[in-house]
């Protein structure tokens, strides 16, 4: 367990508390607090408060990092920053402005494009796993969450930060919706499942019901806990290699998710901009800039924002009624 030794320990685990009491603390987040706590500690171990110094230090870009990455060190800075200012233990410093940096296309990583065949042979995979470590309760959770999991994210589109935080609460398997109540942006959303996707999440929840009765989360981790980030990691990159020869990533199914769902809409005539607007609320999009951004990448509509580049994102889709 990392240890916090600079000289801000005491407001970080403060912050740490905070965080975890609003049930939005992360191990992404907790990664690269830990990283602020080595730097303020290795480049200021005679310091004693925070400065903007520190800060922009701390924000500059390295060389070797690209954009989203750098977006997300300075995210999680302008979080902290805000806490501390609201509990009166700083004020004034503030971070550099990455909104535009966050949903620039350029800065993306190409979403992969997953075929029919390979996510086939991916969870053929998962219904035949083999156990390779020693606990046998390890064993029986994986081979019992894996294949509901993987498809759950294939089927939904959802996070799997989102997935691994979803409650039984959250779960209404009677009317096939989850409830997605801390998402990345901290906004709430209902998602819907496909009926065969309710069927399965529905012998899953009896099967775990059996050796985990008590259990708080749906998809718990085999010592009851949160599932840990790096299972999903894990578990998906060794699956999928070991049935296909490209890369893919978990993540790669939220971005199939988006491309199908775009793909569908070739040949429907107007109202895209209406579909626009409903797929980024489904996928929990804060803006409407994130979704846009896949018409680049679907060729059959990459003309319409190339079109449209003079014009503001505004222009280009207009308002819809959300209920």
């Amino acid at each position: 367990m990392y240890e916090y030794k600079s000289f801000m320990r005491t407001y970080l685990l403060e912050y740490i508390e905070y965080r975890t009491a609003c049930d939005s603390w992360h191990e992404h987040s907790g990664a690269i607090l830990q990283r602020i706590d080595y730097f303020l500690r290795t480049a200021y171990p005679e310091g004693q408060a925070l400065t903007q110094r520190m800060v922009d230090e701390w924000c500059s870009k390295k060389e070797s990092e690209n954009a989203i990455t750098w977006a997300g060190r300075v995210a999680q800075m302008r979080v902290l920053l805000r806490f501390l200012e609201n509990r009166g233990y700083i004020s004034g410093l503030s971070v550099p402005d990455t909104s535009d940096v966050c949903y620039s296309a350029s800065a993306r990583r190409p979403p992969n494009t997953l075929s029919f065949e390979s996510i086939s042979r991916f969870f053929k995979a998962c219904d035949n796993l083999r156990g390779y470590r020693s606990s046998t309760r390890y064993h029986m959770y994986r081979r019992l969450i894996i294949p509901v999991l993987f498809r759950m994210l294939y089927s939904t589109g959802m996070r799997p930060c989102e997935a691994r935080h979803l409650t039984t609460d959250d779960v209404d398997l009677s009317e096939g919706v989850l409830l997605i109540r801390n998402s990345k942006n901290g906004d709430g959303r209902l998602i819907a499942l496909h009926p065969s996707m309710t069927e399965l999440m529905a012998r899953y929840d009896a099967a775990m019901a059996k050796i985990c009765p008590l259990r708080n989360l749906f998809f718990p981790n085999w010592d009851g806990g949160t599932l840990k980030r790096s299972f999903i990691i894990e578990n998906f990159k060794s699956i999928w290699h070991s049935c296909n020869a490209e890369n893919a990533t978990a993540y790669d199914f939220r971005h199939n998710f988006a491309t199908a769902n775009i793909n569908s809409w070739i040949g429907l005539g107007d109202g895209f901009h209406d579909r626009l607007v409903y797929l980024s609320k489904y996928m929990g999009h804060s803006k409407l800039e994130s979704t846009a951004y896949y018409y680049s990448v679907v060729p059959a509509l990459a003309g319409i924002l190339e079109s449209k580049c003079e014009e503001a994102l505004e222009d280009i889709i207009p308002e819809v009624d959300y209920e």
